[in-house]
């Protein structure tokens, strides 16, 4: 009964989208508008809630229904290859199934808890209107990216939530860095954009549709055949290989991964809501979400997946690096997202597909909840800025804080339970998801025998260590010792309204607790055979790779062991934050002085922006120069020499003309006119005048004739 009208889940928001943003502005008070807005969010959220508990009536190998709604584009038949002639018939339609049900409980769930959050925080904003209409929009899109039914249907909101991104992130448009930072991030995407779109040109050659289920159920027979065009021939694992990594390519952009992530620490210049919905629930997950739907394609192309671990790794250690020097709190923030998107990535990579998505979802609880907590905490330190008339001063910045425990206790402990979630402490949602995913990369190595897991497990690890230690320095900073303003300052600050502190709430349950549905089966086993509800769930949407043989078993005490090494590695990077942050206050500054040198490469990001700067920005610019210059004194150079060439030939033929042709005619005419002037001397019309002239004729003619 709700599944048929799964499609009205991504309408609601954009209905909203169309009211605010039309009349919003100049016919709605605030809380009207924050109504509508919350409303539509709410209706998708609670009709995706009644068509998955429906979807979950089913028999789990039903568990995929289509809803169709028209065809839009329908081609004819073309020849294109492997003896197929396709049709490029794409149809306007909705999937839902096992994925799709949770990443859209994720999406309009935590979306929701952010637009409450985001009425409160908002509320003495320009725009207020204008913030909803987008945010409103952001959702829709994300919904019909993660709901649509086929890869073009997925790339429309893949496009949309990029558009929804550069409109949010420079949502301060009058401001210069907020509006750099959402050109910053509508390029760089357009860049790894330009990936996808090829993977799904040859999705199309190759498999002669677009359209999941059949893209799906041709796997095994284009794997078979390869690719065949001409006397031109591809195997199938490497046609594969070839699509895997060019969709791979779309996924680093959208989920700012090694070398494009350098939008999404920029997309802090955005309002703080608007970063936790970016950060934790929406855009950055796209890119997660398209390999795992794509893992039938995926699950036969293991260079691509080695490829995506590789990246994954890198990303998650080198960005846990960078974000253990930052000050300001939403940076670190920032980093931490791109850190823990590369561990999906590594789940991904290691052909665990289940576990990407968990980390996906238990990510998304614990990282809207830091980003909405150090939203309140922000919204207080600017109030007491404001009241005491210290604008200079940088609300963001942790140098500043400190001591806010006490000032703001519901902050304080729902920050506290999504930090302990993300350093990874058994018992919180980021332990499970993310002890699964680095086991899965050891199991790789220990049991199917590919080794380079082992390295990949090894770049985890110690991006976990980093974590827990960035993370807690954040705690410690913020929360601990004694605030770093003036007593003026201390007055004025206070407990954000109920309206930004219950969905804090909410999501720090999340938190706490969301992990347990992904329930390792290896604790479940002995307390009372607890199963692992998310992997059972999800088995039916992904695929697993065929090439995988186990070439040694791991035991249960291996198993336990790496669990315990995982929790090893988060309670040390805890214990040197609370060596340095707390036991001795004075140790970061002295690190910093005697590692000046490295501090400054990691607190400056290893440069990378300005290595970007100077190999991209600065290069096209000095292109473009060098190509004006070629226009203005080459192209522009013959264009004007032949202007010239051909005014000299013209005022040449003028002269020409004026002198020669029109000197001529001008003589004949003048002697024509000196004759008709001489005739015209006679020509008096006196009768006299004639008598003489006859006279004077006949006397010359007789005179003639006589002296002849």
């Amino acid at each position: 009964m709700f599944m048929k009208y799964i499609w009205l889940v991504p309408l609601f928001p954009f209905i909203g989208t169309f009211i605010n943003g039309l009349v919003g502005r100049k016919r709605f008070s605030k809380k009207t508008v924050a109504a509508i807005a919350n409303t539509t969010v709410a209706l998708s959220f609670i009709l995706m809630v009644l068509s998955v508990f429906e979807l979950a009536k089913l028999p789990a190998e039903a568990r995929n229904v289509t809803v169709h709604l028209f065809d839009w584009i329908n081609v004819g038949a073309a020849h294109i290859s492997n003896n197929l002639n396709a049709v490029f018939n794409v149809a306007w339609e909705f999937k839902l199934d096992p994925l799709s049900a949770v990443m859209g409980l994720v999406v309009t769930g935590v979306g929701f808890v952010i637009h409450i959050y985001s009425i409160g925080y908002m509320w003495e904003e320009e725009g207020f209107a204008r913030y909803f209409a987008y945010l409103n929009l952001f959702m829709g899109s994300m919904l019909i990216l993660v709901l649509g039914g086929n890869y073009l249907m997925m790339f429309i909101g893949w496009e949309g939530v990029g558009l929804c991104s550069y409109l949010l992130i420079g949502y301060y448009f009058d401001k210069k860095f907020a509006s750099d930072a959402g050109k910053k991030a509508f390029i760089v995407n357009r860049v790894g954009d330009f990936g996808f779109v090829i993977g799904l040109m040859f999705i199309f050659v190759a498999f002669g549709s677009l359209n999941f289920d059949q893209v799906f159920s041709r796997v095994a027979e284009v794997y078979q055949m390869g690719f065949n065009y001409g006397n031109w021939h591809i195997s199938g694992q490497m046609l594969f290989n070839i699509i895997g990594v060019c969709l791979f390519i779309g996924a680093t952009g959208k989920s700012a991964q090694i070398p494009l992530y350098v939008w999404l620490p920029d997309a802090m210049a955005g309002p703080t809501p608007v970063s936790a919905l970016i950060h934790a629930a929406t855009m950055v997950t796209s890119g997660l979400y398209m390999i795992a739907r794509s893992s039938a394609i995926y699950s036969n192309a293991p260079i691509a997946l080695m490829v995506v671990g590789l990246v994954g790794a890198t990303t998650a250690l080198f960005s846990a690096i960078i974000g253990t020097a930052q000050y300001d709190i939403k940076k670190v923030l920032a980093y931490s997202t791109v850190s823990q998107l590369g561990y999906m990535f590594m789940a991904m990579g290691a052909a665990a597909y289940w576990a990407g998505i968990f980390h996906v979802m238990t990510h998304a609880f614990f990282k809207a909840c830091l980003f909405l907590g150090s939203g309140s905490i922000i919204h207080a330190m600017h109030h007491a800025y404001h009241k005491t008339n210290e604008h200079h001063k940088d609300p963001q910045d942790m140098r500043n804080m400190g001591g806010l425990r006490k000032l703001m206790p519901t902050t304080y402990w729902t920050f506290l339970i999504a930090t302990l979630a993300i350093a990874g402490i058994p018992g919180f949602s980021g332990f499970f998801s993310k002890d699964e995913i680095l086991w899965k990369n050891a199991e790789m190595a220990l049991v199917y025998g590919h080794k380079i897991y082992w390295f990949y497990w090894l770049l985890g690890a110690i991006a976990a260590g980093f974590t827990a230690f960035y993370m807690f320095r954040l705690v410690f900073m913020t929360f601990f010792g004694e605030f770093k303003g003036t007593e003026e300052e201390k007055k004025h600050i206070h407990e954000s309204p109920k309206v930004m502190t219950w969905p804090l709430i909410i999501l720090a349950a999340g938190a706490l607790l969301g992990g347990y549905l992904g329930f390792p089966q290896l604790l479940g086993k002995y307390l009372g055979h607890i199963p692992n509800m998310l992997e059972e769930w999800l088995e039916p949407a992904l695929r697993h790779p065929h090439f995988l043989r186990a070439t040694h078993h791991a035991s249960e005490a291996v198993e336990f062991g790496f669990m315990g090494l995982s929790i090893l590695i988060a309670l040390i990077g805890i214990g040197i934050a609370y060596l340095f942050y707390i036991k001795r206050p004075d140790l970061p500054e002295k690190f910093v002085n005697t590692f000046s040198g490295v501090f400054h490469v990691v607190h400056n990001k290893f440069f990378v922006d300005e290595i970007y700067e100077a190999m991209f920005v600065q290069a096209t610019k000095n292109l473009g120069t060098y190509l004006w210059g070629f226009d203005v004194w080459v192209v522009d150079g013959i264009v004007n020499g032949a202007r010239h060439f051909t005014i000299m030939v013209s005022e040449a033929s003028g002269y020409f003309d004026r002198i020669v042709v029109d000197g001529l005619v001008n003589i004949v005419g003048q002697t024509v006119e000196g004759i008709g002037y001489l005739f015209r001397r006679v020509q008096t019309g006196y009768v006299q005048t004639y008598a003489f002239v006859m006279a004077l004729g006949f006397i010359v003619l007789i005179g003639y004739y006589i002296f002849r």
